[in-house]
């Protein structure tokens, strides 16, 4: 997970997905997850990612689909160098500890996290 950087006009602060970016003109979702994982100082390949859920989302400010993807490596997390400016900090969570901190808090984290763990109600 990433604490998106304090200086973002949406949602700064808050947990979210490790990579997240929005797709320009003429852009996949898959060539933006590749782009964007720059973020967090990896370097992706196609063929290492599986595609996750996708969903709409109704938000303030603009309604987005999100697909997630999911990257299953082997990374030690303090070999991570991300982008100061896009990201405050990064942690490994497990799905459970995931499940029950975005139940218990769920103003700390950004909406998709919401709707990809089926808490999209929540406050």
């Amino acid at each position: 997970m990433a604490r998106r950087g304090l200086n973002k006009s949406h949602s700064p602060g808050k947990w979210g997905p490790a990579v997240e970016g929005i797709i320009e003109e003429n852009e996949s979702y898959v060539s933006n997850i590749i782009k964007e994982s720059e973020e967090v100082g990896l370097k992706i390949f196609e063929k290492e990612i599986k595609k996750g859920p996708k969903f709409f989302i109704q938000q303030p400010y603009k309604n987005r689909f999100h697909q997630f993807f999911i990257l299953d490596r082997d990374i030690r997390i303090n070999k991570i160098k991300f982008a100061r400016d896009e990201v405050e900090s990064i942690k490994l969570i497990s799905s459970r500890k995931l499940y029950d901190e975005v139940k218990k808090y769920p103003e700390k984290f950004v909406n998709s996290v919401k709707y990809y763990l089926g808490l999209k109600n929540e406050k």
